[in-house]
């Protein structure tokens, strides 16, 4: 049912963008375009392994289409870009941390708001740390431990997602209220799994 929404929504989205653009209103056609493409990855590529490139582009497509909701109150920023592209990961390795932070950490905090992923070489991988100034929370064991009956899209969930795949724990979460989050990926090389997109 869920996924039946969230198709409909896309293709509503879609219609938008394409009114936008019969009426010359570009930025509301981009941003519908780029919430449409961040929906649809996250719908589609559900429980996939999907390479770093991939996700990358779901992460711009989300963060270009909610530009004109925050406009110049958010500064978003990726480097090391081409270390995370070749990398195989669970979907939404990144890209749930970045919607946690768009759409629960930033409506309820003051301007400036900054997203920020850094990839730097690590051991014999990379690490990956997506950071927010938003509101930040309480991290609980219930909140940020793997479990795999956890929500698809939650930490815990994630957390999961990653164990499985890289066979040991390579996330790590700091977050206080009022101080915002920092969120620590630390991700082995790995040869190609089988099935990816």
């Amino acid at each position: 049912m869920k996924r039946h929404v969230a198709e409909h929504l896309v293709g509503q989205l879609n219609a938008l963008s394409r009114v936008a653009t019969l009426e010359n209103a570009h930025e509301s056609q981009r941003m519908a375009k780029s919430l449409a493409d961040a929906l649809r990855y996250r719908v589609t590529r559900r429980d996939q392994v999907v390479r770093g490139a991939t996700e990358l582009a779901a992460v711009d497509a989300l963060l270009s289409g909610v530009a004109l909701r925050f406009g110049e109150q958010l500064e978003s920023v990726i480097n090391g870009r081409s270390l995370v592209e070749p990398l195989f990961l669970p979907h939404g390795a990144i890209m749930h941390f970045v919607e946690n932070a768009i759409f629960h950490a930033f409506p309820n905090s003051e301007p400036p708001m900054r997203i920020s992923l850094e990839a730097v070489p690590y051991l014999e991988g990379v690490r990956i740390v997506i950071s927010d100034t938003g509101v930040g929370f309480s991290v609980t064991p219930e909140l940020v431990e793997p479990r795999a009956d956890a929500d698809y899209g939650t930490i815990a969930s994630t957390a999961w997602r990653l164990l499985v795949h890289y066979r040991m724990p390579v996330l790590r979460v700091e977050s206080s209220t009022g101080s915002g989050t920092r969120v620590e990926l630390n991700l082995p090389h790995e040869a190609a799994p089988e099935q990816t997109a």
